[in-house]
């Protein structure tokens, strides 16, 4: 085949490329791709994006963010659709129970290093104690008073549901009795709830508690791509908007789409133009300074 037949072969291939053919959709096909969008209640409210070329549909879902993320619950992410199942599925933390029990040892350590707990270590068994009671275990109390505290909702909520509508005084006392059993502290012994006002005052401490998180952090991230390695990224600047004005802005945002750093295109630096005055104006001013002078002149 002669270098003339190859060219003209090329040149006939491009032409056949280069034709203007519209994408046609049959309902077939468009059921075929609902197939694929994952209705998961978990996932929240979501759109799908169906991008279409020579190499077939590509399905990315626009969501709220995943699982556990450094994102904000009002940012939208883009997720491929085929990898929605398997991101639902790394939702929560495996490590979760494993680190909240590590925290709650070193919580206990630190009471007991400030002597507002006392602890009791045998070859079976770790029992904390209240410095004043050294016989019953802290749990042991903490148990008998949740149990005194639900007995005492059961009599209150059951008196409430009996009371005649026209009683209104009496339904307001038990109302305001049940707030007050939600805290287990009033059901403790005298003898010790003071010593747990101590120990609750010592955790609430803000600072007590980011330490403990400083070392015992929790650090699973719900991860997406094709190895689940990837951190979810929130669409910059939609972040609180209605799903509805985000689609309408990418809607827009696609006849000005920017893909030269995607793609490693380097554009060319634009020029700087000097400004020169217009050449008319320059003559007219030479004309005015010529016949100014000669004004002047003897």
């Amino acid at each position: 085949m002669s270098n003339k037949t190859i060219a003209d072969e090329t040149a006939r291939a491009r032409k056949i490329l280069a034709r203007n053919a519209a994408w046609r959709f049959s309902s077939s096909n468009m059921k075929k791709m609902e197939l694929q969008i994952a209705t998961d209640p978990k996932l929240g409210e979501y759109a799908i994006l169906c991008l279409v070329g020579p190499f077939g549909a590509q399905q990315y879902t626009i969501c709220h963010p995943v699982g556990i993320t450094d994102l904000s619950d009002d940012d939208w992410v883009l997720i491929p659709t085929g990898e929605i199942p398997v991101t639902l599925s790394r939702r929560q933390d495996p490590n979760r129970e494993e680190i909240n029990k590590q925290r709650s040892v070193m919580r206990i350590s630190e009471l007991v290093e400030k002597g507002l707990l006392c602890s009791k270590k045998t070859e079976s068994s770790f029992l904390v104690y209240y410095p004043s009671d050294m016989v019953v275990p802290r749990s042991a109390h903490l148990n008998e008073a949740n149990t005194r505290k639900k007995a005492e909702l059961r009599r209150l909520k059951l008196e409430l549901s009996n009371l005649e509508k026209g009683d209104a005084a009496r339904k307001q006392v038990l109302n305001s009795e049940i707030q007050r059993c939600a805290d287990i502290l009033q059901f403790l012994p005298e003898s010790v709830r003071a010593e747990e006002i101590k120990v609750r005052r010592f955790l609430n401490d803000p600072k007590v508690e980011e330490r403990i998180a400083n070392k015992h952090p929790y650090l699973h991230r719900t991860m997406v791509g094709p190895f689940g390695d990837q951190p979810q990224r929130a669409i910059t600047g939609a972040r609180g908007f209605p799903l509805a004005d985000v689609i309408g802005a990418m809607n827009k945002s696609f006849f000005s789409m920017d893909l030269s750093s995607a793609l490693g295109v380097d554009l060319p630096k634009k020029s700087k133009v000097r400004r020169t005055r217009p050449l008319q104006g320059r003559v007219k001013r030479k004309d005015q300074e010529k016949s100014t002078n000669s004004s002047l002149a003897p």
